[in-house]
């Protein structure tokens, strides 16, 4: 298994002649997750990863932002 990219969330590994591009598992306490392939893309377009990734970046970036919102929301109360 080869990552080609991967961040705190997601990673891009090869399977075959496609690159899957998965959530990433995590555990907590007893309970494991595992990787979630989200979709695959054709090997030969890997130099669309770098694109995808800022997505994901970006994605998790607005989503912290929209939760550190909330939380100071909910401490105002």
């Amino acid at each position: 298994m080869k990552i080609l990219q991967e961040n705190s969330t997601h990673k891009a590994v090869v399977n075959g002649n496609q690159i899957d591009i998965s959530i990433k598992g995590f555990e907590i306490d007893d309970l494991k997750f595992d990787d979630e392939l989200i979709y695959s893309i054709p090997l030969e377009n890997e130099d669309d990863l770098m694109a995808i990734f800022e997505r994901f970046d970006e994605d998790n970036r607005c989503n912290m932002a929209e939760f550190n919102a909330q939380m100071i929301e909910c401490n105002n109360f």
